[in-house]
């Protein structure tokens, strides 16, 4: 059967593949995975030394490929390699602040001048009569 099966998308994550599989057999869609088994390199998290495969019957192809791309989360998208940076970004300005930086070095914003909200006091009183 595997000769008569078309790869539609490939996956780095167990997760996302599964995923989308399921979202495809919901639809009425017979979906497979080829290269999960074998690969993988993080026990519990899906992560893999290879992509996993994602196929469908050639007759389905078209069907399955629009449910993907009309589907948010279901196709796989690369990140950019800076996608991290995003982390390091002051909330006030959008500078890149270093990694120990505890103020923005363009700004002087820092999370130290932010207010603490405390939690409401209990009353003694009021606590006893409940």
């Amino acid at each position: 059967m595997a000769d008569q099966l078309v790869t539609i998308e490939r996956y780095k994550f167990q997760p996302q593949a599964e995923t989308a599989r399921i979202a495809l057999e919901q639809s009425g869609i017979p979906a497979f995975l080829q290269g999960l088994f074998g690969s993988n390199t993080g026990l519990s998290t899906g992560i893999t030394s290879g992509w996993i495969e994602l196929q469908v019957e050639p007759s389905r192809v078209a069907e399955a490929r629009a449910l993907l791309e009309r589907t948010p989360g279901l196709l796989w998208e690369d990140t950019p390699s800076d996608a991290n940076l995003d982390d390091n970004k002051c909330l006030a300005c959008g500078a890149i602040m270093p990694p120990q930086a505890k103020r923005c070095p363009a700004c002087g914003w820092s999370f130290m001048d932010q207010p603490v909200e405390e939690a409401e006091a209990v009353d003694e009183d009021d606590a006893d009569e409940n």
